[in-house]
């Protein structure tokens, strides 16, 4: 029959045991058949057989499906208990690495303060010595810009040097070190001239720097050095485009008076050269300029370009009028820089903060 195909052994082994047929453990599945069928009734009870085997048979695959799922929630609780084990261990080792941590940090604590007790001891041991506090160490290139010979004063820059220096407390023998550091590649090569003994010396170095200084323009008197001082002053409110006009000289002058004779003979080329300027006729001034006919210069507004032409007249007639006056004392027969007041005060409020600094 078709249903016995598809039975197994064990169920064969169901269906005779619930049949009541007596089948040993080694039979085959034919021969379990073969005992099956050879039951009084068979033919009469088949579709009964056929039933059961088929309920023997659903049962079986409940059973097992019921075995697969309780090994899989066996495994399943057994992975959970393996991973609760290892957390627990995993927090049992890192409990035992923070107390080991507080421990030796508790160790550590007791021997600093067992060795702040024994320096403590010490000290009161020894004879009570003053001992200051140690202050931050400053950099003066952290304080003060480096000195630009083109733009700066170093007489005054000396003096804000040695102000920001005692400021913070920098000891005078390190003075040289950080002023070196301070001034152009040129300047410092005049330090690096000096012996070992004095090239600490501040005093001695700014003295030295100063008479170099005279040394090199020539300087050997009193009133030459009083001129050179004037000199100076009246560098310093020149114009950089004058300057650059006598760059080639420019170093070389010493001399007040020669110094106003190079700056009168700059400004009465330059007021020439702006007369000739504006003094040229329309010609010469516009080449391209053509006259006009009358119908074409009826045709064009010109009333604008009459009053241009006539503001320019009026300020080249203003301008060939105005006298050159001094702006100190209003007399016309020298300009400012030549001045006798301004000369005699400027020399001596200069020579004085020399001598004084």
């Amino acid at each position: 029959m078709a249903f016995w195909g598809k039975a197994l052994k064990a169920d064969l082994q169901k269906l005779a045991e619930n049949l009541g047929v007596e089948v040993g453990a080694s039979a085959t599945i034919i021969e379990i058949k073969k005992a099956i069928q050879a039951i009084p009734n068979y033919d009469e009870e088949v579709d009964y057989i056929k039933e059961l085997l088929e309920t023997l048979k659903a049962t079986r695959i409940e059973e097992e499906k019921e075995a697969k799922r309780l090994e899989e929630e066996k495994k399943k609780l057994e992975r959970e208990e393996k991973r609760i084990a290892e957390e627990r261990e995993e927090k049992r080792i890192a409990e035992e690495r923070e107390a080991k941590r507080i421990l030796e940090e508790k160790e550590l604590k007791n021997a600093f303060q067992l060795k702040k007790l024994q320096i403590e001891l010490e000290n009161k041991s020894r004879p009570s010595e003053t001992i200051p506090m140690a202050k931050p160490k400053l950099e003066m290139r952290h304080l003060m810009q480096k000195f630009d010979p083109k733009e700066g004063d170093i007489s005054l820059y000396l003096v804000l040097f040695e102000r920001q220096a005692r400021r913070v407390e920098i000891n005078e023998d390190s003075w040289v070190s950080h002023l070196i550091v301070l001034l152009p590649y040129e300047m410092s090569q005049l330090i690096a001239r000096e012996s070992e003994e004095v090239s600490n010396d501040y005093s001695h170095i700014k003295k030295n720097y100063f008479e170099e200084w005279l040394k090199g323009l020539e300087v050997k008197t009193f009133a030459e050095l009083s001129d050179l001082i004037v000199t100076e002053q009246i560098k310093r409110r020149v114009p950089w485009e004058v300057k650059e006009h006598f760059i080639d000289e420019w170093a070389d002058i010493k001399s007040p008076e020669v110094l106003s004779k190079r700056l009168d003979e700059y400004d009465s080329v330059r007021s020439l050269w702006k007369k000739k300027s504006y003094s040229g006729n329309s010609k010469e001034r516009f080449p391209t300029w053509k006259a006009k006919s009358p119908i074409e210069s009826k045709a064009l507004p010109v009333k604008r370009e009459e009053h241009g032409a006539k503001k320019s007249t009026t300020n080249t007639e203003d301008f060939e009028k105005r006298t050159v006056r001094c702006y100190k004392c209003g007399s016309k027969e020298h300009i400012r820089p030549n001045c006798l007041l301004l000369r005699n005060k400027e020399s001596s409020a200069i020579v004085n903060h020399l001598f004084e600094a």
